[in-house]
């Protein structure tokens, strides 16, 4: 199997212009943390906390403020949050919740897809702000916030770059 068809198939093109309106049930949304908590993270602390918020004036201000109106009807806001901390052997704090974050982000993103769900994951440009509108714990950082439900309505992303990928994977 080729690489490029590995990647489409795990990674929609397509971003989401509006949700559907149903909820996304409780034991869903704790499978989909469940797969997060599986994710790799260096010397294994797992340093993420994803809080949801179902409370719909809430979402809807975080989407205006974010400037993605088209996700105030998300059902869901899945907050990805990171405690920095120190890995001992190293003797420095490193900014390890930049990479690991995403790693477990793309598991929830992937475990979403599963049960025919999107997240569409915005990186806030003030953390700050968007930690006091959600009331958020201040001592973590916000990494991402990511809006999530069943699609109602897509469009492809306009500045997704082409990339050729020429490896071979053998399954």
């Amino acid at each position: 199997m080729s690489a490029a068809l590995l990647v489409e198939r795990l990674l929609p093109v397509e971003r989401v212009t509006s949700f559907q309106s149903a909820a996304v049930g409780d034991e869903v949304l704790l499978g989909l943390l469940q797969t997060a908590r599986l994710a790799p993270s260096a010397n294994n602390k797992q340093i993420w906390w994803f809080s949801l918020i179902r409370e719909a004036a809430l979402i809807a201000a975080a989407a205006q403020r974010a400037g993605l109106t088209e996700c105030a009807a998300a059902p869901v806001l899945i907050a990805a949050q990171a405690a920095p901390g120190w890995i001992k052997r190293l003797h420095k704090e490193q900014p390890f919740f930049m990479i690991d974050v995403p790693i477990a982000m793309s598991h929830l993103s992937l475990a979403a897809r599963e049960k025919d769900l999107a997240i569409e994951w915005v990186f806030p440009p003030e953390e700050r702000g968007f930690q006091d509108l959600l009331g958020l714990e201040q001592g973590k950082r916000l990494v991402a916030l990511g809006y999530c439900g069943r699609p109602a309505g897509t469009a492809p992303r306009p500045d997704v770059p082409k990339r050729v990928f020429t490896n071979e994977i053998e399954l």
